[in-house]
């Protein structure tokens, strides 16, 4: 009995070697996934997350590349998460947000294209009217590609704060006026090749009212009405987080001009 005691307590010894092995391996390889080695939020920076800015301008969410995560680069994150149909859509970016945006990066998959598949995904709105999560616009599922790039871009800067003149003369700026919002978005989905002031969006596009996008403008303040949701910087406040997306219409509807991009 002892000559066979000492071989079976060797080869269990063995077996439970390979079997730590395997689970480190298992360990290592689920690490190895993801293309971040911590869990990314406001506050941090550094080189990761400036490769995370650069993936998010990559897929389409214009992005400040400064490698610190602040409310910018978090409007992007939410954005991202919510084009992705991730809920809900933190701001943070953990393995699996993390996982997703590298899929979309490797696939060249566009903000306006979300991935066919995703796990905790949920499913795009349908009906021609987006919906509000955490603050950010989600797409129909039926709206066109173009609508859903101008939410995209909408989202990314929905909570930067108000500044006159902001995003004329740049597309990149630390903050928006009214029309530097608008034109924003349009131009995120290729609607707007250099910036208006309101007074100029009033001969945007063709007049009258959109089936996607309306513009209200006139020399004073412009806002729009995308996908049934109102886009307007006259909504920012304290109590919302100084969100442009509103579902009711906070500036008046008398006294603008109404104006559509053409076909949309």
């Amino acid at each position: 009995m002892g000559a066979w005691a000492r071989p079976t307590r060797l080869l269990a010894a063995l077996a439970a070697l390979t079997l730590t092995l395997v689970l480190s391996a298992g360990v290592s390889g689920a690490a190895a996934a993801s293309p971040f080695q911590r869990v990314l939020r406001v506050g941090d920076h550094g080189a990761d997350v400036r490769a995370l800015q650069q993936m998010l301008t990559q897929v389409g969410i214009p992005t400040d590349t400064d490698g610190q995560f602040g409310s910018g680069t978090k409007a992007s994150v939410s954005s991202f998460q919510a084009d992705a149909h991730l809920t809900p859509p933190s701001g943070t970016v953990g393995v699996h947000t993390a996982q997703t945006l590298q899929q979309w990066v490797s696939k060249g998959t566009h903000a306006s294209a979300p991935a066919s598949s995703t796990a905790h995904a949920a499913p795009a709105p349908a009906g021609g009217k987006a919906t509000l999560v955490n603050g950010l616009a989600v797409a129909p599922a039926d709206a066109p590609a173009v609508v859903k790039q101008v939410i995209a871009a909408a989202n990314s800067i929905a909570t930067t704060p108000y500044l006159f003149a902001g995003g004329h003369g740049s597309w990149k700026s630390s903050g928006y006026d009214c029309s530097g919002s608008v034109g924003f978005a349009l131009h995120g989905g290729g609607l707007l090749s250099q910036t208006e002031d309101s007074g100029q969006m009033e001969s945007y596009g063709v007049p009258g009212a959109g089936q996607w996008i309306t513009l209200y403008t006139n020399a004073g303040h412009v806002y729009a009405k995308i996908a049934g949701l109102y886009y307007d910087t006259a909504a920012q406040s304290s109590s919302n987080d100084q969100d442009r997306w509103s579902t009711q219409r906070i500036s008046p509807a008398g006294g603008f001009v109404v104006r559509h991009p053409r076909g949309l």
